[in-house]
């Protein structure tokens, strides 16, 4: 909420029961739900890429549509964001850090993770298959 305050960014954030049901809801299609780890630690059917500046992509790929910003580091936390803009604009505004983005209908997961890999799901799964990796 801080990045959204500093940066002007208009988020709302999800009650807690939204939250739970969205992440939920992904873990069924994208991960194994009965995992402790990381969501991202046991996505299947994914493509990952090294990139460090990943999450600018997550923001390039969101474009001009609505998307919903997932955290899980100190607890589930989801936000609804306007655009890839916005989204871009919050990213730069927080220090480096683990998250997810997706749209309402979960057609794709992508996530950036501590270790500057960019990992897509659903229908962005392709799109990452076909970015470079950065070494």
């Amino acid at each position: 909420m801080d990045a959204a305050t500093s940066s002007g960014v208009q988020v709302k954030r999800f009650d807690a029961e939204t939250v739970r049901s969205t992440f939920g809801s992904l873990q069924m299609v994208y991960a194994n739900p009965e995992s402790d780890l990381p969501t991202w630690e046991t996505f299947h059917d994914f493509a990952s890429r090294r990139r460090v500046n990943g999450w600018r992509d997550v923001a390039e790929f969101v474009g001009a549509s609505e998307c919903i910003l997932l955290t899980e580091k100190d607890g589930p936390d989801a936000y609804y964001v306007r655009n890839g803009e916005d989204l871009l604009k919050l990213l730069e505004e927080c220090p480096g850090f683990e998250f997810y983005v997706t749209n309402q209908m979960l057609d794709y997961l992508l996530c950036h993770n501590h270790h500057d890999y960019l990992i897509g799901c659903g229908v962005s799964k392709e799109w990452v298959e076909s970015k470079g990796d950065d070494f």
